[in-house]
């Protein structure tokens, strides 16, 4: 779905109504469905699941940082989380060079590794889940 498309503006429109028809308390719940929707609207449904898994692992580490009442405990999350985001990151923006290097290691020649496409806005979202967690902390 193009930004400059008819059922992009419907869908916005959609998005804003109900946003501003449900309590403050509800609203983060209305961006993030119709993030996802987008998502699944505009690319692949497995980035969805990437996203979903990417938010949750995210969501459950702030908690866990959040509940620790050790200061070590708090850090070493802190420290996992930082490393898990930042490992995601790298590993799918250095997939190029990994593809390469594999492919020189292992001999393979007929066997070809696709370049997979990656969410808009990817490297945002993993360092606003970062900040988040270092909030939390």
């Amino acid at each position: 779905m193009g930004l400059v498309t008819i059922p992009f503006i419907i869908f916005v429109i959609i998005t804003f109504f109900v946003y501003y028809c449900l309590g403050l308390h509800n609203q983060w719940q209305v961006l993030l469905v119709a993030s996802l929707i987008y998502y699944s609207l505009s690319n692949r449904w497995e980035f969805v699941i990437f996203l979903l898994i990417l938010i949750s692992l995210n969501y459950f580490m702030g908690l866990l940082i959040q509940n620790s009442d050790n200061t070590k405990k708090r850090k070493l999350f802190l420290f996992i989380s930082i490393g898990v985001n930042a490992s995601i990151l790298a590993t799918l923006k250095f997939f190029n060079f990994l593809k390469t290097d594999i492919k020189t290691m292992s001999s393979m020649t007929s066997a070809a590794i696709s370049n997979p496409a990656l969410p808009l806005g990817l490297s945002y979202l993993i360092f606003k889940a970062i900040s988040y967690n270092a909030d939390v902390y």
